[in-house]
């Protein structure tokens, strides 16, 4: 918005937003290969940059999402590609403030768009440091415990569950049938309790534990929204959106409705 009031150049302003992009899609590379042995995440950081690579036309979205083979030599090796994007976009804005494109470096217009270049910057730099060092996560850590603590004490019932009723339910299949039954087994009679206590214990000690290990996953997954598929965050979609909504602002930008587009740098 800064650049679109200033009326910049258009090719400076959309290398400046480009260079936003691809500093985004570098943070979700980053994020997503943390995890991966160093194999993998070569291959999987060569299949990006060949992404990059591509030249896209002009006049679709992808004109942000491309990188140069100048740029790409530059940058590989780089530990910190997603944060030192905004080193260029830095000098970049300080070029620009040479040229004339934007307000010299001293009015507070320049100090402005270069704060929201740090700001970017710290942004990255916040979502590293909480994916690498993260804070032990007291609530999965105390769901894991409870979890394997009751899982083996519900293993421990059934089994005892399972041993009472069906002792009582061989004692009566010994006895079914017989003709000239034992006097002192006359008494007995149909096992229905043991059933019935056999039912509930073999459901409440296997439906629970699985209830249990669901949750404790859900909270695994909710702790790690990087690492899990089924967890992650859309961040291609966040992104596909945010290069729709900086392509639709530069075409509303470069016509506006009822004057002429501003320019800081009169020619």
């Amino acid at each position: 918005m800064q650049l679109h009031a200033l009326g910049c150049d258009q090719e400076r302003s959309t290398k400046v937003l480009r260079y936003g992009v691809i500093s985004s899609i570098m943070l979700i590379q980053e994020l997503k290969t943390l995890g991966m042995t160093e194999t993998d995440k070569k291959a999987t950081d060569a299949v990006i940059w060949r992404k990059l690579l591509t030249m896209p036309n002009i006049n679709t979205e992808n004109r942000f999402r491309y990188l140069t083979e100048t740029e790409q030599d530059l940058l590989q090796g780089t530990r910190d590609v997603s944060g030192q994007m905004w080193l260029w976009v830095g000098s970049l804005i300080g070029r620009m403030a040479q040229d004339g494109d934007v307000p010299p470096m001293q009015s507070p217009t320049y100090g402005r768009i270069l704060n929201l270049c740090q700001t970017a910057q710290a942004s990255l730099r916040q979502v590293r440091y909480a994916r690498c060092v993260k804070v032990p996560f007291i609530y999965v850590h105390t769901l894991a415990t409870l979890v394997h603590v009751t899982n083996g004490l519900f293993a421990v019932s059934l089994g005892l569950a399972l041993g009472t009723s069906l002792e009582g339910i061989m004692a009566y299949a010994r006895t079914y049938g017989d003709t000239t039954p034992d006097p002192k087994d006359l008494k007995l009679i149909m096992p229905v309790q043991q059933v019935q206590t056999l039912l509930i214990e073999t459901i409440k000690c296997v439906l629970a534990p699985l209830l249990y290990q669901a949750f404790f996953l859900l909270g695994c997954g909710i702790s790690s929204p990087f690492a899990n598929e089924d967890t992650a965050i859309p961040v291609n979609k966040m992104l596909t959106k945010l290069t729709s909504d900086l392509s639709d602002g530069e075409k509303l930008a470069r016509n506006p409705p009822s004057w002429e587009m501003p320019a800081f740098k009169l020619v």
